[in-house]
This record gives structure tokens, C-alpha cells and sequence, in this order.
């Protein structure tokens, strides 16, 4: 049965036209993250379910979730264990990770996409030293793709869709200091424009420490190194590279994603 705005609430449709551009289904407490909790009763029963999942289109062409869910938990899991071992770093404060792993969507061949978060003035040299534990441990750009740095002087996301939206959403992180990721959905509580999404509860809001000069000497240089690098060798990229933010997008899908979005939402709406 293909749901209209007459019998669904248009969070719930919404939430199911962009999860039918990966052809994959959710549960209810999957929709409850997206939705207002008390319109899921009454509105999926206008909504095809299969085996606890609900979703539009033909359930031939969705996902296999289990298996997914399976994949992508082992992925996490590896992650987690992987990070620990360079969690003592100072100056790293959280690890997200992101894209189809944190959405249970994983495949086999899949990488696990993870956000890292730095203290104040210290995110080129935080960079360094976890790529190079990364490329020691034979994971850099092979199991784990550090895609997003940012600092937690700027932990607010700039590019504001719903596709972005619905990343920070999902968001997990492995490792989380000083309740920067509760920070850092207070900083982006913009979701809530896209998503009926209720963030976690506040954090305590306490000053973000100095960070020390040799620190800031050597992280402002690594910066430079890099314009310098990407001068020198005429590296022209749609990569963002600031002092405090870096986000590499050399296999950015927000284009097509949001497309085929907006294409399921017009068929489904107008049913």
C-alpha cells in the first residue's frame, strides 16, 4: 500500500521517503527518532510492514535488514576497540561514527566513516597523530575514514539540509569526553527543523579550556603545511579545509541523495 498525506503524518512520510532512497525499511523505535512517538500507532497501519520493519515500495527490493544490522554492529564494535587504544591523546575529545555503518546499513565491503572532534587549537596536530595511528594499525582509509574533523570551538554543522540533518541524528559516538557529544547536539539542535527530533539532555556548559602555545605554535603551522601542500602540487578539490574544520568530500552523495528524496516524496504525496 503506498501511504498518502491523508492517512500519514507527514514526519512519518517524510522519514520513510528518505529511507526508501537505500531501499531500507525501520523499525518503530528507528521511526520514533524522527517522528513524534504518538503518531506511529494510528499512522503505520497505512504503511507496508514486513517482519517488524515498515517501509514504501515493494519489500522485494528493500534491504536485508538483519544482516545489516549484524554487519554493521561488528564494524562498530571493531571501531570502538580500535579508538581506545588512542583514546589517551589529550586532545581528542570525541570519535562519532557516521554514514551507513551508525545507520545499520552496513555491507561487508563497507568502511566505517567516524567524525572526529578536537580540543580548541589543536585539530591539525590531533590529525596527525591519529592518522599516522591509523595508517600504524593498516585501518587508515582501509577500514576506518576519518571523513570530518572539526573543533569543539565549531561544532556547529554549516551545511543545514536534511540530509545533514539526518546524519548528525545518527551520529554514535565511541569515544566522548566531557560531554562533547552532548555538546555537540546542543550546537546543532538546528535537526529540529527537519527531524521532529528531541536532542539529549544539555550539557553543563563549561568554558573550553586554553589550549597551550606550543600546541597552538605547531597546530597553526601543520595548517599552513597543508595550504602550502595543496598550492605547491595545484590540489583543487571541493574539500573543506579550515584552522578548525576539515571535511573531505571526494565521495560526498548529498547531491543524488537529496534528489532522490525529494523524487520519492513527490510520488508518494501525491498518491
Amino acid at each position: 500500500m503506498k501511504p498518502s498525506t491523508n492517512t500519514v503524518d507527514n514526519n512519518v512520510l517524510k522519514t520513510l521517503c528518505y529511507f526508501s532512497v537505500f531501499n531500507f525499511p525501520l523499525t518503530k523505535e528507528e521511526l520514533a527518532r524522527f517522528c513524534h512517538p504518538e503518531t506511529l500507532a494510528k499512522d503505520l497501519d497505512d504503511v507496508i510492514e514486513e517482519d517488524g520493519y515498515f517501509g514504501l515500495g515493494d519489500p522485494a527490493t528493500w534491504v536485508d535488514r538483519k544482516a545489516r544490522e549484524l554487519t554493521s554492529l561488528k564494524k562498530i564494535d571493531a571501531a570502538k576497540k580500535l579508538f581506545k587504544k588512542i583514546s589517551w591523546w589529550p586532545y581528542l575529545k570525541a570519535v562519532l561514527v557516521t554514514g551507513s555503518v551508525v545507520a545499520m546499513n552496513a555491507e561487508d565491503r563497507s568502511d566505517v566513516d567516524v567524525l572526529v572532534i578536537s580540543t580548541k587549537d589543536s585539530l591539525w596536530l590531533t590529525r596527525l597523530v591519529i592518522v599516522t595511528f591509523l595508517i600504524l594499525t593498516g585501518s587508515y582509509r582501509k577500514f576506518i575514514c576519518p571523513n570530518i574533523w572539526i573543533s569543539e570551538d565549531s561544532l556547529e554543522w554549516p551545511d543545514k539540509n536534511i540530509h545533514s540533518a539526518c546524519d548528525l541524528i545518527l551520529a554514535r559516538p565511541i569515544i566522548n569526553k566531557d560531554e562533547t557529544y552532548e555538546r555537540f547536539l546542543e550546537a546543532n539542535a538546528w535537526v529540529s527543523e527537519f527531524w521532529a527530533f528531541n536532542t539529549v539532555e544539555p550539557p553543563h556548559g563549561a568554558a573550553l579550556p586554553e589550549t597551550g602555545a606550543v600546541v597552538r605554535g605547531l597546530n597553526l603551522l601543520l595548517f599552513k603545511l597543508e595550504n602550502l601542500r595543496r598550492l605547491a602540487f595545484n590540489i583543487k578539490t571541493a574539500d573543506e579545509i579550515t584552522y578548525n574544520r576539515i571535511q573531505y568530500k571526494k565521495n560526498d552523495s548529498k547531491g543524488w541523495i537529496l534528489a532522490k528524496y525529494q523524487a520519492n516524496l513527490d510520488l508518494f504525496t501525491n498518491m
